[in-house]
């Protein structure tokens, strides 16, 4: 595909998801009136990349099927990044289905066996018409398939799609080109094999491309039939790697009970391994024929995965004619039973065999029990096992590299097992992680395995007044009766001074060079954040408990009721207003040259060079931080994080906290996020992948303050009692 760069014709809102090549957005057609999805790649110069996003748009384009999601344009934007827009599909994803119907009643209700069976083969048949154009998906799994809010089913993500060689055959038609790897069971990443593990073929998982064709895609269809029926996927492990050993040796056991505890149909379950064959030739010869026997089980006929019987055929005949089978069987039952009585004979000879079966009963309800308790505890310790399971899968769904998405499992793994206090356990999980993607999170993680990683200091005076920011190497730590100790990150205390009077306000610059402080009174006071020294007063001034240090500019920046006020530091001085009514928080980019206030009545005024616009929040932002290095701006709403990468006018990164925040702290890089919510633990966020990696113990009295060392190796908690405990390697 050739195309030039030129403007993106759509208008971006806001973000629908992301994966480990490109974002997608919604978007408003101008012309039509109508909202789009647009894709687009991430910043990438690998043309390789950029080819196998282009066939991306390609195979959906022309595979025009209700089934497959349609695209409507694509070409390249201003910066040379590929997109592509398709329709908008609103609804949820099959994994969400399947996940919410295990432990959710109502989910399980409206979502039963035969309407994901009817979903099933509205997928076959989609995969059917594919594979008639010579295309396979290579990714099937319930993640990439849509239901609509009106009965829509969508085929999605044909990312790792393929054209299949000329010359292929309808039977054994394969895949050509390069091999590329996965590094999560439920994620799809480039490396040496294609796909997801859970849901991958023997041949796939080897990575044997020359055997790679339609009847891989029929495993997959297989492998989510497995799970519609099982509540599990056919393959599972505690690693990436035991997963795809299992899928090479192909370690499947037959699905017996659902996730409520119930008998899978025999039938379904021949119908899955059958499709889950671990010979190519022994599989379905098609997706269409595999939809055709999940169609004959619902219609209660023969399904072709199972030998014929006299008496399965006798059993779907019942099912097919239920009235007359059932006058019949009360009439052979009635006959049955003057037999039975005629061939006893005697009323004795009735109550034992009466007695008999009462005896049989009971001993088979006795059975039941146990092995309803069994499968009880058996359910039990598997939630227990997806929890942890979660924990480390979390770092590796959203991973954009296979060695990123290691270090991010070894992470949630070692957390893990320090939660349930096994510092051996969470060492050798830490041992798996390269070493250049060891971050705070692994340092912290491996120091208090080993016994370490946390330090104490304790501010004086009126504790909730306390406040910690970042200086020199460390921290400064001012108390409520005006005193102020500097610290390194090891918690040494290195010198201090008395201000006389309360800090209503401070604040420092995330490089630890400067802090200004608003006294009680009026007046601010600027301070070396090294030595302590008094750099400049600026004395006279209203200040208001808001107040932001603006270092690119070497100003003050303070909010008053009506306006925001910036007032400049040594030769020369001088004070600007600007007119911005209703302001609760401020934040600066220090080295990018901008100012961003929040409103009371809601939305961000983001102020810089270029002039000033608004970002939108869904509610006021009641806390605002910019990341050291001035490109990120995060605003908290209640329980919902927003990010922007500045400059620019993408949509945010959402992140969904489950507690109103309270505080927060984000690194220099932007990487890393602090936050402290309403239960009072304090949880550190991997900005890249929109994941907790570390959830800190939860403390009392709350976190009432967080900051980064200037390094970014240690994150100081500062809580209500006035105790700071300082967390790192």
């Amino acid at each position: 595909m050739v195309a030039r760069p030129a403007p993106l014709r759509f208008e971006l809102i806001d973000e629908l998801g992301r994966g480990g090549m490109g974002v997608v957005l919604r978007g408003r057609d101008p012309d039509l009136q109508r909202e789009v999805a647009v894709k687009l790649l991430r910043a990438s110069d690998d043309p390789v990349r950029q080819a196998r996003f282009f066939t991306e748009a390609q195979i959906n384009g022309q595979l025009e099927h209700p089934n497959i999601v349609p695209v409507h344009e694509s070409g390249l934007d201003l910066d040379g990044r590929p997109w592509f827009a398709m329709k908008l599909v609103r609804g949820r994803e099959l994994s969400d289905v399947l996940s919410r119907r295990r432990d959710d009643p109502a989910t399980a209700a409206a979502w039963p066996l035969a309407r994901l069976l009817g979903v099933l083969i509205q997928v076959c048949n989609a995969m059917a018409f594919a594979h008639s154009r010579s295309v396979i998906h290579r990714d099937l799994k319930p993640g990439n398939i849509m239901l609509g809010d009106f009965g829509e089913v969508m085929v999605m993500d044909w990312g790792l799609g393929k054209v299949l060689v000329d010359g292929a055959g309808e039977e054994d038609g394969r895949e050509a080109g390069s091999s590329t790897v996965t590094s999560s069971p439920v994620v799809t990443l480039d490396g040496a094999v294609v796909g997801t593990p859970c849901y991958m073929p023997p041949e796939q998982a080897r990575g044997d491309i020359d055997l790679v064709g339609k009847h891989s895609d029929v495993y997959a269809l297989g492998a989510i039939l497995y799970e519609i029926l099982s509540g599990e996927p056919p393959v599972t492990g505690d690693s990436v790697e035991e997963v795809i050993r299992k899928a090479r040796a192909h370690e499947i056991a037959r699905p017996i009970r659902d996730h409520a505890g119930r008998r899978v149909p025999s039938d379904l379950a021949a119908v899955a391994m059958h499709a889950l064959a671990a010979d190519p030739a022994d599989r379905y010869a098609g997706a269409g024929e595999l939809g055709e026997d999940l169609q004959a089980w619902l219609d209660h006929r023969s399904v072709s995965a199972v030998g014929g019987s006299l008496i399965g055929a006798l059993g779907k005949l019942v099912r097919r004619h239920r009235l007359t089978s059932a006058v019949l069987g009360l009439a052979l039952a009635a006959l049955g039973t003057s037999v039975a009585l005629g061939w006893h004979g005697t009323e004795e000879q009735r109550r034992e065999a009466a007695s008999a079966r009462a005896a049989s009963e009971a001993e088979r309800q006795r059975a039941e029990e146990a092995l309803r308790a069994a499968e009880a505890r058996r359910v039990q310790l598997d939630s227990g096992r997806r929890r942890e399971q979660t924990l480390a899968g979390n770092a590796e769904r959203l991973g954009q590299s296979s060695a990123r998405g290691l270090a991010l499992a070894a992470i949630g793994q070692a957390d893990a097992a320090l939660a349930r206090g096994d510092a051996a356990a969470a060492q050798r999980c830490l041992e798996v992680a390269p070493i250049d993607h060891r971050d705070w999170c692994w340092h912290y993680l491996h120091a208090l395995a080993a016994g370490g990683g946390v330090a104490s200091i304790r501010a004086s005076g009126d504790a909730p007044a306390a406040r910690v920011l970042p200086a020199g190497e460390g921290f400064v730590l001012i108390a409520g009766d005006g005193r102020v100790r500097w610290h390194d990150r090891s918690g040494r205390l290195l010198h201090g001074l008395d201000l006389g009077r309360e800090a209503i306000a401070a604040d420092a610059d995330p490089a630890g060079r400067r802090l200004a402080l608003a006294l009680a009174g009026g007046g601010i006071r600027v301070l070396d954040g090294t030595s302590g020294q008094r750099r400049a007063d600026l004395l006279g001034l209203v200040v208001s408990d808001a107040l932001v240090l603006a270092e690119g500019g070497n100003a003050i920046v303070l909010a008053t009721p009506t306006a925001i006020r910036v007032v400049a530091i040594g030769q020369g001085g001088g004070t600007r207003s600007e007119e911005v009514a209703g302001v609760i928080a401020l934040a600066a980019g220090h080295e990018q040259g901008w100012l961003a206030a929040a409103r009371a009545g809601g939305g961000i005024v983001l102020s810089g060079a270029a002039g000033s616009r608004t970002l939108a929040t869904p509610a006021p932002a009641t806390r605002l931080i910019a990341s050291g290095d001035g490109r990120t701006l995060v605003a908290a709403c209640g329980t919902l994080v927003l990010a922007w990468k500045l400059p620019g006018t993408a949509a945010p990164t959402r992140l969904e906290i489950g507690s109103p925040v309270r505080v927060m702290a984000i690194d220099r890089s932007g990487s890393l996020l602090a936050v402290a919510g309403g239960d009072g633990a304090v949880e550190v966020w991997d900005m890249d992948v929109r994941i907790p990696s570390v959830r800190l113990p939860a403390g009392s009295p709350r976190a009432i303050g967080l900051a980064w060392s200037p390094d970014g190796r240690t994150l100081a908690v500062l809580r209500a009692d006035g105790t700071c405990e300082l967390r790192g390697e």
